[in-house]
């Protein structure tokens, strides 16, 4: 299937509808309520349509009832797949009682004065963010209810809501939210304890299969991630890296990269060279061509063997078993350093131009993203743009792939897309750490575990904690090599490690003791969650 092309140029905001914005400002990781004395008193700041008519009027920032009754809300975390777009605009649509075939979603720029933390990451956007989000809704489906009451004459308890409108209870009048903007817009916005959430009984979105809203456009080619991104004029550039760690150019030659049709410069930029063309396979094939004379002496001697031996030499003698102990057993479990490969290779689009730098990248971090373009620019204003992410796993909380597209536009001065290709991908990455994990344990003559010594060595830093079994006599450490080597979150960080090496050295026990793995299992954990009987 083609890709439809997108121009993001050509994506604008129909201002033609007065519309009721609504939502709730951000202090910290909570909400803060009483931001503006009310509503009404924020509509009267007007949008310069040249009319001098008042368009819309932004108490805050999560939702957006138009006149047709569209229901749009920001999302301010990042969808890399996990359906977070959805989940989030769930909460707020159930809590305003609105329907779910009105509802669409947008995506926050970069901007954590507005929406507060917009990190993606340690699975907590919906812990992180469901209040802020239920509140929202249910606080706008109040306002409806008293702007109906207020149109109707009648008392607010004697309304309800339900898709997206408000029914009189008890009689025959029904409005849109759509149709109550005018009278909604200036009322006081309800404070705190002036309003209430739904119970989980009472849901009618939450909790129900409506699908991934970002689906259709997925499977259509409309959905725009990174590597979609086209603006005017934009170039495309790849670039050479470092093919060691702390190398740097002695010199290069481009000669045969500038033959290469559709290549139009080559730069240097800091330690990597980038090759900017027309289209993405002629900077690849022109950096194939590229001449480097690198100086990779720093760190020559680094290799896997040195890693490994640098790490054994942190683990040190394990401790004593107990006096009890019959049979013993001590291993060694080895976990290798992890490139994400997330199915879209690290990509951004930077242009610098007007005293401004703009970015569109596929972000866990939009702050981050922000901080360095703006310090890379050194623009007076900066925007980023948030796309959707083709795999994020932790790769991309770091921004290491916005600041190369914001060094490369500045130095080409012109609009362009750095990406990373899956072989830059798997070797410039920020991997999951390395580690070694030391264990000792042992059994009784019934077969009952007597000790469990457990030492963890991270290439980096890492964490180790005891199985979810009761087991006597534990020793548990953790321990650092600081290998010269990136790392960074990957997905579950340190469990997939400590918990692969935990349930092996179970296995190795039951062994030892002649007993069923998992009926041990199952003896030693008072917590049945873990298992089912």
């Amino acid at each position: 299937m083609q890709k439809e092309e997108i121009n993001i140029e050509e994506t604008s905001v129909n201002l033609s509808r007065r519309k009721f914005i609504f939502g709730v400002a951000v202090a910290g990781t909570g909400a803060a309520f009483g931001v503006f004395p009310s509503v009404s008193e924020s509509a009267k700041l007007p949008l310069d349509d040249g009319s001098g008519q008042i368009l819309d009027f932004t108490p805050s920032v999560w939702l957006t009832i138009d006149s047709d009754n569209i229901a749009t809300i920001t999302i301010s975390r990042q969808e890399m797949g996990q359906g977070v777009r959805t989940a989030l605009a769930m909460l707020l649509a159930d809590e305003l009682d609105a329907d779910w075939s009105q509802v669409r979603v947008v995506q926050a720029e970069a901007d954590e004065d507005k929406y507060g933390g917009q990190t993606t990451g340690g699975s907590a956007s919906i812990t992180g963010r469901q209040r802020t989000y239920r509140d929202a809704g249910a606080i706008v489906r109040k306002m409806f209810m008293q702007a109906a009451a207020q149109q109707w004459g009648i008392s607010e308890d004697s309304c309800r809501t339900e898709l997206g409108s408000v029914v009189e209870a008890g009689g025959n009048r029904t409005a849109t939210y759509g149709e109550l903007i005018d009278i909604a817009e200036t009322l006081p916005v309800p404070g705190e304890g002036s309003f209430s959430r739904k119970s989980p009984e009472e849901f009618t979105i939450i909790g129900k299969d409506h699908g991934h809203i970002d689906a259709q456009d997925i499977v259509t080619g409309k959905a725009v991630f990174g590597t979609d991104v086209r603006i005017e004029n934009m170039k495309f550039a790849v670039m050479a890296r470092p093919p060691a760690r702390n190398a740097y150019i002695r010199s290069f030659d481009d000669t045969e990269s500038l033959k290469v049709p559709g290549v139009i410069e080559v730069i240097r930029v800091g330690s990597k060279i980038a090759v900017i063309a027309d289209n993405t396979w002629a900077a690849i094939t022109g950096r194939s061509l590229l001449s480097i004379d690198w100086n990779t002496e720093r760190y020559q001697d680094l290799n896997s063997e040195s890693i490994r031996t640098e790490m054994v030499s942190k683990i040190g003698e394990l401790g004593e078993l107990s006096g009890n102990t019959v049979k013993s057993i001590e291993v060694q479990y080895e976990v290798p350093f992890l490139a994400h490969a997330t199915m879209e290779p690290m990509n951004a689009t930077a242009r610098i131009e007007n005293d401004e730098c703009e970015v569109w990248a596929p972000t866990q971090n939009p702050g981050g993203a922000y901080n360095t373009a703006s310090s890379t620019s050194e623009a007076p204003k900066t925007t980023v743009n948030v796309t959707l992410l083709g795999g994020g796993f932790g790769r991309r909380l770091g921004n290491d792939y916005v600041t190369d597209s914001v060094a490369v536009s500045k130095a080409f001065g012109g609009p362009v897309q750095v990406m990373m290709t899956r072989d830059d991908d798997i070797r410039n990455d920020n991997y999951r750490p390395a580690s070694i994990h030391a264990m000792k344990g042992g059994v009784d003559a019934d077969g009952k575990i007597t000790g469990w010594i457990h030492r963890g060595i991270y290439s980096r830093s890492g964490s180790v904690y005891a199985p979810p079994y009761n087991i006597d006599n534990k020793e548990i450490t953790d321990d650092g090599a600081n290998i010269p080597i990136p790392t960074g979150a990957w997905r579950s960080v340190s469990y997939t490690q400590y918990i692969f090496a935990n349930e092996s050295f179970i296995d190795e026990l039951a062994f030892l003791a002649g007993n069923d793995p998992y009926q041990m299992r199952v003896d030693l954990c008072s917590d049945t969650r873990y298992y089912r009987t």
